[in-house]
């Protein structure tokens, strides 16, 4: 019996991709079929974050594979491939689409937020050093925002390529590793002034703006931006080509 355990939004899935050890040694990567017999699924994820993303454990007991969706990862990872960023592209929208929110909250929470009485000001919204955080919080988003399109229309470039080189898939996964640094700082910043500058009656459960920063403190734990910092600097430096795989 084969156990893969925590797979994301597993419940909503038709297919499922697994990697498995082929019996001649190495890894190869696997497509199933969810509804296949055999196949188990666990609604297990108890996370303090993306509650509703419906991830869970996966259980395989002697699953039957199609020959044809059983892929060598030597193969895949021995050919310029941008597979691994348009992967990382995906995580770094969903970090851009929790800033986003909890920056529009932000401006919400604050409005309705009491001032601190030595700001000397009626609302909290003419706070000096509330307009310093919101400003800074914009500046975060806009950036984040432009790295994701920027990374975004580079793959997009690629697409309209009949072959690839292995500069050209580096630096795809380069400069989704930036913005994926970016969007990370973003997400997590953002999300928590939201409860700093929305007051204590920011915390309040009935209120749920403490979403933002449980989904992105959770979203971000899944490919740490240490590794992509560590990739950068190796790329920039010593012109150290990214690894070749799903992380950058």
């Amino acid at each position: 019996m084969a156990r893969n355990s925590i797979q994301l939004a597993v419940s909503f899935a038709h297919w499922l991709a697994i990697k498995a050890i082929h019996p001649e040694g190495h890894v190869v990567l696997t497509i199933v079929d969810r509804n296949t017999e055999s196949v188990e699924v666990i609604d297990n994820w108890n996370g303090f974050g993306q509650r509703t993303t419906s991830s869970g454990t996966v259980k395989l007991q002697h699953v039957e594979v199609d020959p044809l969706l059983i892929f060598d990862e030597r193969l895949l990872g021995n050919q310029p491939s941008y597979r691994g960023a348009y992967s990382q592209l995906m995580q770094v929208a969903i970090d851009v689409g929790i800033a986003e929110a909890a920056f529009a909250d932000t401006l919400t929470a604050v409005q309705k937020a009491r001032p601190i009485v030595d700001a000397q000001v009626e609302k909290a919204s003419l706070e000096h050093y509330t307009l310093q955080e919101v400003g800074k919080s914009s500046v975060l988003l806009d950036a984040a925002i432009l790295l994701l399109d920027e990374a975004a229309e580079y793959l997009d470039e690629l697409d309209q390529l009949e072959s690839l080189t292995d500069e050209q898939a580096a630096k795809a996964s380069i400069l989704v590793a930036e913005a994926k640094v970016y969007a990370n700082d973003a997400a997590l910043h953002i999300s928590e002034k939201l409860l700093e500058l929305g007051g204590s009656r920011s915390s309040l459960s009935q209120h749920n703006l403490d979403q933002h920063w449980r989904n992105a403190r959770v979203h971000t734990l899944h490919d740490p931006i240490r590794w992509k910092l560590h990739a950068l600097g190796d790329y920039y430096l010593n012109h150290k080509l990214p690894a070749r795989h799903a992380w950058i």
